[in-house]
């Protein structure tokens, strides 16, 4: 039997975010999802960028919500730290940390506010 896992819309939005910075196994999961709800990459794109720009202006203006995308940010990187120890139990937490951070660049410049793209050379 096969697992399933529920999206939300905020984890579909951050899909498209991962995509859009260049992820291209972010891009395969999102036509997944829009598969799986019935409809074409582009039509599932249409209808997620202006959710993604509404709360990305949102977040530029409200500090509330700049807080808010920081708490649930570091929430979900503290998790995919604690299960990358696991399956490297050499690391130490921060090299763990730093390793969560350079993949998934949308949740580190949430935590951050910094920019953390990998096309920088």
């Amino acid at each position: 039997m096969k697992a399933t896992r529920i999206c939300t819309q905020e984890d579909i939005r951050d899909v498209w975010r991962r995509y859009q910075h260049g992820d291209m196994t972010a891009g395969n999961e999102f036509a997944l999802i829009a598969n799986a709800q019935g409809k074409t990459f582009k039509a599932f794109q249409a209808e997620i960028e202006p959710e993604c720009r509404a709360e990305d202006e949102q977040a530029a203006c409200n500090p509330n919500v700049r807080a808010e995308q920081q708490r649930r940010a570091g929430m979900m990187l503290w998790e995919k730290t604690e299960a990358y120890q696991q399956r490297q139990p050499g690391l130490s937490h921060k090299e763990a940390f730093r390793l969560v951070l350079l993949e998934n660049p949308t949740l580190a410049e949430h935590y951050t506010g910094f920019s953390f793209r990998s096309d920088r050379g």
